[in-house]
């Protein structure tokens, strides 16, 4: 699905201008400090190690007023089939996509000075949040 998306960003971000970046998987960015205009993620922080270090270095390459465009899974209700399923997805294939994170709650507490967050699915949220300016 990243492949079929991909080709997409820069036309929609284009407007934005400046240097577009995309967050992959299991690695921070390798970006100077404020080297970056947008940061694109899908699909990208249910599958990195440890979420907050990744959102931190988000905001370490992010320019002041920078902003960071996300496309992310997020776990189904407790209690529904689709949690159950995605529990013995995870049993089955340890590793990649990691649904059981709140990546909510990770966004919120990254402290970004504005966060505008869509639940698009029931398993699907995206959203555009903002650096802090000097």
């Amino acid at each position: 699905m990243r492949e079929a998306i991909a080709p997409y960003h820069a036309a929609l971000l284009q407007p934005l201008g400046g240097r577009v970046v995309e967050l992959a998987r299991e690695q921070t960015l390798g970006l100077a400090t404020n080297s970056a205009d947008v940061v694109v993620s899908h699909f990208t922080l249910c599958c990195v190690r440890d979420v907050a270090e990744t959102l931190a270095d988000v905001q370490r390459v992010l320019s002041h007023g920078g902003t960071f465009v996300f496309f992310e899974h997020i776990p189904a209700p407790r209690g529904t089939l689709a949690r159950a399923l995605e529990r013995a997805r995870a049993a089955l294939f340890p590793g990649g996509c990691n649904r059981e994170r709140d990546l909510i709650a990770a966004l919120v507490a990254a402290d970004f000075a504005s966060l505008e967050l869509n639940q698009v699915s029931r398993t699907l949220i995206a959203g555009v949040a903002t650096k802090r300016g000097r």
